[in-house]
């Protein structure tokens, strides 16, 4: 992505995209069928429910079209893509990644054997309480409390190979492997969305600290801003 180094990341469209491109070089070296599946996007920026995306129907990219083109979407002047990084995991049968959260954007493609991701609402504070959100972000662990009254609240997704998961910022999850061994691709990202989020919520810890009992950001990102350059401006002078 050399040449996109100041491209700005969305949500949905860009991972997509993301996915259709990971997809087409999996299946190119035969680690996944040419049936690529398709993309969950549960929850999107805004919180909200979308169906599935077929990505083995999306136009193939002709010659000199760059398939990840849709991640440049922004061009607002926001920060642009940070902390992308690619990992892969092999899981043993059975094993479940405990309740969690990550300031990244995610899209997860699995390659090998099955699991199911169970994913909540990024925005609703009685799955994870706003003071959580904050613990996180001045250094706390990303594993979350866990509470059976709130499990009605997730949608389970059952991953195969080929098929594909966007998770976004923050949203709740929790996964369980099916009985084989199981490997998946992970691509993580930052965006200006993700770092508002975090330096909004790191400002209310702050507030906080100081006998206040501040109102929860705002999911979209331009609701976040005033506290996050808040925040941004004590961190330059050392004041936090």
């Amino acid at each position: 992505m050399g040449e996109k180094a100041n491209s700005r990341i969305t949500g949905g469209a860009g991972a997509v995209a993301a996915l259709a491109a990971v997809s087409t070089v999996f299946a190119g070296a035969g680690l996944i069928g040419p049936g690529v599946g398709s993309l969950d996007l549960w929850p999107d920026w805004s919180g909200t429910l979308r169906p599935s995306v077929d990505v083995a129907a999306l136009p193939p990219g002709g010659p000199g079209v760059n398939p990840l083109l849709p991640l440049a979407a922004r061009t607002d002047g926001s920060r642009p893509l940070g902390g992308a990084t690619a990992n892969i995991f092999v899981s043993s049968p059975g094993s479940v990644t405990p309740f969690h959260f990550d300031p990244e954007h995610n899209i997860l493609l699995q390659l090998r054997g099955t699991k199911t991701m169970t994913v909540f609402p990024a925005a609703d504070e009685a799955v994870v309480a706003g003071i959580e959100h904050e613990r996180f972000h001045i250094g706390g662990h990303r594993n979350l409390p866990w509470h059976d009254t709130v499990a009605a609240k997730g949608h389970a997704f059952d991953l195969t190979p080929g098929r594909g998961i966007y998770v976004p910022v923050k949203a709740p999850h929790w996964v369980k492997n099916g009985p084989d061994v199981s490997v998946s691709f992970s691509v993580t990202w930052r965006s200006e969305w993700s770092y508002a989020e975090a330096d909004a919520r790191a400002m209310n810890a702050t507030l906080r600290r100081l006998g206040l009992n501040p109102r929860s950001p705002g999911r979209h990102p331009e609701q976040n801003m005033f506290k996050a350059t808040s925040y941004r401006a004590l961190r330059k002078f050392k004041l936090t």
